[in-house]
């Protein structure tokens, strides 16, 4: 199993995500749709998680994610949710649970990415945006 893991790895079939201050990790294909054809089971969430993470690679950076946060790039100061359904006052509360946790790891800026959403906040120094993918993942060019 590890070896055929690993062979997947190195084919850039799979990618492996560490979690910020723990040796967990968690998998994710290269390329998102092939989570969709292989599985039985359809999860939009992480398969929309996958399409922002196919994203991330573009800035050639190390990423990570967090018990709160499912994409951290580190030196960025920079956190990301996939957020696809969530509608804003949701959102505003869910912002609310984990500002503790962003102001403790030092985090300046928290991205909600959704479906369609438009909208930004400010809460104790910590920026807080709401970007449909599309417009996201064009700015990352």
């Amino acid at each position: 199993l590890y070896k055929s893991i690993n062979e997947l790895e190195e084919r850039g079939i799979l990618c492996f995500i560490n979690c910020e201050g723990k040796r967990l990790k968690r998998a994710y294909f290269r390329d998102f749709a092939l989570k969709n054809a292989l599985c039985v089971e359809k999860n939009f969430k992480q398969l929309f998680a996958n399409m922002i993470l196919t994203e991330l690679f573009k800035l050639k950076t190390s990423i990570f994610y967090h018990k709160f946060f499912d994409f951290y790039l580190k030196e960025s100061r920079l956190a990301l949710i996939s957020s696809p359904t969530l509608d804003i006052d949701l959102i505003k509360l869910k912002a609310q649970k984990i500002l503790l946790k962003a102001l403790e790891l030092g985090i300046s800026r928290i991205v909600f990415i959704t479906l369609s959403t438009n909208d930004s906040f400010y809460k104790n120094g910590v920026k807080f945006e709401l970007i449909p993918f599309d417009s996201w993942a064009m700015s990352l060019d």
